[in-house]
């Protein structure tokens, strides 16, 4: 008896458990311009929940942007899809954000001139978005691509990494390149259901084996399904201040290794070149996450750490280490961090030891300086990112061609 009642209660919680997972999401339905230089925004909503639910105005259900909070949003919230329940006139040039967030509220949706226009066309999903630019028209969870650093398959971004830190050492960030594509796949509230990074190892000009991990914004418990491929890397998720952080792998050389007799992947233009070693993300988030409050966007926060040591992580320029990182290292060398002031991974003269670049980069051959290849690096850096913001564009006598390494 006492087995069968303790089983009941598992169930139950279980049950509880899931039904404090369903949100009730905001949606905006459509506009209408009044003809005098103001317009009319009509707003519904999405109760995911089989019971009636209550958010009260305040910091959970509030208007921004508006005269008040109260833009006469309803309180209470009946289970399911409801349309055109309230609507709010604004301004020509307003932005107005209806907001649901905390306890059972979740998403923002803007309404301005250029929202979608009543009478609203066909929205099979019933998401507030209209087929014609509902990228999944038949699922009402997910509404548009979101791509980093394009839409384009053969536009792709780049990650390079020198390994020396806390030194400079030969500085010719070539120890490790890898490419990347991101996928944000968002509802029409604005919240991000799904994750998709593409990555190409693409060089090693290093004799360490560093390892390679990504910390994403989303709370470490918020991941529903994550699958990385191929199936055979030995990847690793962590928690970082409840962060999620993927190691995906933590030698690259146990996936490209110089050919032959060689010392370097793909840095030496006297070398062989080596195929690009492919690996990739899907990640599905649970409870999602409003895109507009991501700390970090895609890339997000990527990092190497070297030799196999977990602690010494190199960052970008400015970006945190996780709690796993070996405080030890800051400020020794050439690295002028102060973690008191939030200055990370930057020597004096601002000059970075990571660098993403929203292009497919051509990167200096193997133990040729930075500062030599690309002639306005340096003064990029030290003026905060300010000047010569097309540094590593291979134009316009940016760059001593001779010095980059071409891909044969």
């Amino acid at each position: 008896m006492k087995n069968r009642i303790f089983i009941t209660m598992l169930l139950l919680l279980a049950i509880l458990s899931l039904f404090a997972g369903l949100k009730v999401q905001p949606v905006m339905e459509c506009v209408i311009s009044n003809g005098d230089g103001t317009w009319t925004a009509h707003f519904g909503y999405l109760n995911e929940n089989p019971n009636v639910l209550s958010i009260g105005i305040g910091v959970h259900n509030k208007f921004v942007g508006t005269p008040s909070e109260d833009m006469g949003q309803p309180t209470i919230f009946q289970p399911g899809r409801h349309e055109f329940e309230f609507s709010v006139t604004f301004n020509d040039g307003d932005n107005f954000v209806w907001s649901l967030s905390g306890p059972r509220g979740h998403g923002s949706v803007n309404a301005n001139s250029s929202s979608s226009a009543c009478p609203r066309g066909s929205d099979s999903d019933e998401d507030g978005v209209e087929d014609q630019y509902d990228e999944y028209p038949d699922d009402m969870h997910r509404a548009y691509n979101n791509w980093y650093p394009s839409a384009e398959e053969d536009e792709w971004g780049t990650l390079a990494y020198e390994d020396y830190w806390p030194f400079q050492g030969d500085y010719d960030f070539n120890d490790l390149v890898i490419d990347y594509r991101f996928n944000l796949v968002t509802n029409g509230s604005n919240l991000v259901i799904d994750v998709n990074g593409y990555f190409k190892l693409r060089a090693i000009g290093a004799s360490y084996s560093n390892g390679f991990g990504i910390e994403f914004p989303f709370h470490a418990d918020s991941v529903e399904v994550a699958e990385i491929l191929p199936a055979s890397m030995n990847s690793v998720l962590e928690s970082s201040n409840t962060n999620l952080v993927i190691l995906f792998f933590d030698s690259s050389k146990d996936y490209m290794s110089p050919a032959g007799e060689d010392f370097f992947v793909n840095t030496d233009p006297e070398e062989s070149w080596v195929n690009t070693f492919e690996f990739s993300l899907a990640m599905t988030l649970y409870p999602t996450q409003n895109i507009n409050n991501l700390v970090w966007l895609a890339p997000f926060n990527p990092f190497i750490f070297i030799q196999g040591e977990r602690g010494k992580e190199v960052h970008l320029a400015g970006y945190p280490p996780t709690v796993s990182a070996d405080r030890s290292y800051f400020g020794i060398g050439d690295d002028d961090s102060n973690l008191s002031q939030e200055r990370y991974y930057k020597t004096a003269g601002n000059l970075p030891w990571g660098l993403n670049l929203p292009a497919t980069w051509a990167y200096p051959t193997e133990r040729t300086s930075i500062t030599e290849a690309y002639l306005y690096l340096a003064d990029w850096a030290q003026s905060n990112g300010e000047q010569h913001t097309d540094w590593y564009e291979n134009a316009g006598g940016n760059t001593d061609e001779s010095k980059l390494y071409i891909e044969p």
